[in-house]
């Protein structure tokens, strides 16, 4: 499988991403989550790979069920761990509407 950087994988999470907090019910706290839907399974894959972490999961849209697309989906400390290695190369509205805000206690922490 070929590699892929932290700049590439930025921009797959900005051209076909989501990034947002997963609330998991109200006694739960929620966690964060990152997720870009593929037309290529291999990509998703690679994005696993490069991450080392998430899954990778088949999805089929309602109103195309022929066509089978893939999510690649990372939750909690991977996804903060995945947003803080790809935020620096974000350059889209993202950035500052969701990456930033979802890691900034990470980076309080630190600093």
């Amino acid at each position: 499988m070929s590699k892929i950087t932290d700049q590439y994988a930025a921009g797959l999470i900005e051209a076909r991403g989501r990034i947002r907090k997963d609330s998991r019910g109200r006694h739960t706290p929620p966690r964060k989550e990152v997720s870009v839907l593929l037309a290529d399974k291999r990509m998703a894959e690679a994005l696993q790979e490069h991450f080392e972490a998430g899954a990778v999961d088949p999805y089929r849209p309602r109103n195309n069920p022929q066509q089978e697309l893939w999510f690649w989906t990372v939750r909690g400390a991977a996804a903060t761990r995945t947003l803080e290695r790809t935020v620096p190369y974000m350059v889209g509205y993202l950035r500052g509407e969701s990456a930033e805000l979802l890691i900034q206690p990470a980076l309080e922490a630190a600093g």
